[in-house]
């Protein structure tokens, strides 16, 4: 059994609290939170999507790097308790949801794909 703490928060207030998991072999901090979405607190909140490290939703902080869940393997953090934050600078949504509003719209301003001259 492993402990994992979350600084879960409702956008005016943050607290942490742990959970007791039994990670199956390989897995990953998003399998973790998966297990413990599905069978002990279904309130938790957090983003994924692709679950292969492409889309970058399940980006979080994880024992204070910042980190992709998915990509994450509990193995490889050689601890038995897992720290889980949501990302610094941004503004809390729920638990581990931030408001990524600022940076998508920055994104979008540098226009971050070829524009090709001709049609």
């Amino acid at each position: 059994m492993m402990k994992v703490r979350i600084l879960r928060g409702d956008g005016s207030r943050q607290w942490w609290q742990e959970y007791s998991v039994e990670p199956p072999k390989g897995a990953t901090v998003l399998d973790v939170l998966l297990t413990i979405r599905e069978t002990q607190d279904h309130t938790l909140a957090f983003r994924h999507s692709c679950q292969m490290g492409s889309c970058g939703s399940c980006g979080m902080v994880i024992n204070g790097k910042p980190s992709l869940a998915c990509q994450t393997r509990v193995a490889e953090l050689k601890t038995d308790i897992i720290r889980i934050e949501p990302l610094y600078n941004y503004p809390v949504i729920k638990d581990l949801v931030v408001d990524l509003t600022d940076f998508v719209n920055k994104h979008r301003s540098v226009k971050p794909y070829i524009i090709r001259k001709n049609p």
